[in-house]
C-alpha cells in the first residue's frame, strides 16, 4: 500500500478524525504507522441509537500483537446511577481490544482522489459496516472508470467542427468545440456533486456526461455522412 508515493509504514500525520467499527470515532493527535503508535488519542463509542456510551482517552496508544495498550489516560462511561451520569476512572496502562490497525487510520485519512480502486472499495465496505454514507466513495470509484473516456468524447465532439473549411469558419468552429468541452466538464462536475450528495445513483453521476455528449457526438458525426 502506498500513499502519495510513500510506503504506508513511513506514514505520519497529525490531527486525524476517523470512523471505526462498533460505532467508534477516533480523534488522533499524531499517527506514527512505523512505530505502530497513536498520541493524544480519544476514542468515543456510541450505541446503536448513536447515543454516547463511553470515551477512552490517553497520551499514547501502542498496537502490540493484535491489541492496543493505552497509557496515561482516562476512561469515562455512561452511568445513570451516578448523580452526574458519568463514571470516570484514571489509569496508567489499559489493554483495549479495538480491531483497527494503525495503517487503517492512514487509509481513512486519504482523500478519495489519492486512493486506488481497491482502497475505495475497502473504505466503502468499512463505512457500510458502520452504517455511514458511502456516496462519495462510490462516485469516486465509478469516476475512475468513466473519466478515461473523457478524451475520446471531447475528440469526437471536435471532429465535426474540425472538418469544416474556411479560416473564419475554423475559428468559429474551434470556439464551439471549446464551449462544448467546457460544458462537458461542467456537467461532469455537477453530476459528481449530485452523486456525492446522494441525489443521483453513483454510477449515473459518473457516466451521465459521457452518455449525453457521446450521443451528441455520434449525431454530429452522422450528419457528416
Amino acid at each position: 500500500m502506498h500513499i502519495k508515493g510513500r510506503d504506508v509504514l513511513e506514514y505520519r500525520k497529525d490531527k486525524i478524525v476517523a470512523a471505526g467499527r462498533d460505532h467508534r470515532r477516533f480523534t488522533i493527535g499524531w499517527l506514527d504507522v512505523e512505530h505502530q503508535q497513536l498520541k493524544d488519542i480519544v476514542v468515543d463509542r456510541f450505541n446503536d441509537n448513536l447515543a454516547w456510551t463511553e470515551t477512552l482517552s490517553a497520551k499514547v496508544a501502542t498496537y502490540q500483537k493484535g491489541r492496543w495498550l493505552f497509557q496515561d489516560g482516562i476512561w469515562r462511561i455512561s452511568d445513570p446511577s451516578n448523580p452526574q451520569g458519568v463514571k470516570e476512572e484514571s489509569f496508567k496502562e489499559r489493554w483495549v481490544d479495538i480491531p483497527e490497525k494503525p495503517e487503517e487510520f492512514a487509509l481513512e485519512d486519504k482523500v478519495t482522489d489519492d486512493m486506488g480502486g481497491r482502497e475505495l472499495l475497502e473504505r466503502t465496505r468499512r463505512l457500510q459496516r458502520l452504517g455511514a454514507s458511502t456516496n462519495k466513495e462510490q462516485v469516486a470509484w465509478h469516476m475512475r472508470w468513466a473519466l478515461p473516456f473523457a478524451n475520446l468524447v471531447v475528440i469526437a465532439l471536435a471532429i465535426p467542427y474540425a472538418l469544416r473549411s474556411g479560416a473564419h469558419g475554423r475559428t468559429q468552429n474551434f470556439s464551439y468545440a471549446l464551449v462544448l468541452a467546457f460544458l462537458y466538464w461542467g456537467v461532469t462536475s455537477v453530476c459528481q456533486s449530485f452523486g456525492e450528495q446522494g441525489q443521483m445513483p453513483a454510477w449515473l453521476s459518473a457516466w451521465t456526461a459521457n452518455i449525453l455528449f457521446s450521443t451528441l457526438a455520434l449525431w454530429r458525426l452522422a450528419r457528416l455522412t
